[in-house]
């Protein structure tokens, strides 16, 4: 298209290896939501490319705790649902080759000490899980945010 355009003054004109780079990566980007259309369908990811950011869309079952225990793992009865989301995010990850930041929003602050370890543990275990699917050490970092009403995982380009 702007090659066609009538004026042909050098800001008006973009070149042609230019065009075709952009071509390129178009090309790349088509490929890579290809890659991870199946996971994106299932519904547990979601990718807004003009965010440039992932989402799980709805929350991890962990297992419920009390203070003063702050382990974290993933309730027994839901283990396929957990694999299936883990395996998800791990191939959107994947697909997209950028690290991201893994915000984890929990709804509870007081007292804060034990639910930021929580938290803390918590999201330790989920990038250990996505490490254990060939998510490369230091793609995904942590960051926790205590008291939010949101309580799921988001991701954001670092």
């Amino acid at each position: 298209r702007h090659l066609e355009k009538k004026c042909k003054c050098d800001g008006c004109q973009v070149s042609p290896e230019l065009i075709a780079a952009a071509d390129g990566y178009l090309e790349e980007l088509k490929a890579r939501w290809e890659e991870v259309k199946d996971a994106t369908d299932r519904g547990f990811v979601t990718v807004d490319s003009l965010k440039c950011s992932m989402a799980l869309s709805c929350p991890l079952p962990f297992c419920e705790r009390a203070a003063p225990d702050t382990s974290a793992a993933f309730r027994g009865d839901s283990s396929e649902k957990t694999a299936t989301m883990i395996g998800d995010l791990a191939c959107c990850l994947l697909a997209f080759e950028r690290r991201m930041t893994l915000v984890f929003h929990c709804r509870q602050s007081e007292p804060h000490e034990y639910w930021r370890d929580l938290s803390g543990n918590r999201v330790r275990l989920l990038v250990n899980k996505l490490e254990a699917r060939g998510v490369p050490k230091g793609m995904a970092q942590v960051k926790v945010v205590l008291g939010s009403r949101h309580r799921q995982v988001g991701l954001a380009p670092v």
